[in-house]
């Protein structure tokens, strides 16, 4: 597993090598979206071998209006779910608790759980 600063500068410079399964993760704003068509566009055009690409949309308040989840469908991004703000993660990291002690219950846990479903589904990993 490999975790990137934001930004596409590692995947230009081609540092990646073969990647299994790459996640795009964008706020829910036209401007990360237009930053997640021009990543996974960019992916394409380069000799990196990246075998599955997702989408995650984080900090979603609901659910995604029917209108971004389209436009997500019409440029081709592939879109493994979206992450709910859950106050319970702020709480966590001031008290410098670990994410993996989040409780079963809480929205990104249960979001979590459902985006690597989703991703299973396609590329059977685990």
């Amino acid at each position: 597993m490999i975790d990137n600063e934001v930004g596409i500068e590692h995947i230009s410079r081609q540092t990646d090598g073969k990647v299994d399964v790459m996640f795009i993760i964008s706020d829910p704003t036209p401007k990360g979206l237009i930053s997640a068509i021009r990543t996974k566009d960019l992916i394409k055009t380069l000799e990196n071998e990246v075998s599955y690409v997702f989408l995650i949309i984080n900090r979603i308040q609901d659910k995604l209006p029917a209108n971004f989840i389209k436009e997500i469908n019409k440029q081709g991004l592939i879109l493994a779910g979206s992450i709910r703000t859950d106050s319970s993660l702020w709480e966590y990291e001031f008290l410098g608790k670990s994410i993996f002690e989040l409780p079963a219950d809480s929205f990104i846990y249960q979001d979590l759980k459902d985006i690597l479903g989703n991703v299973n589904e396609d590329c059977h990993l685990w």
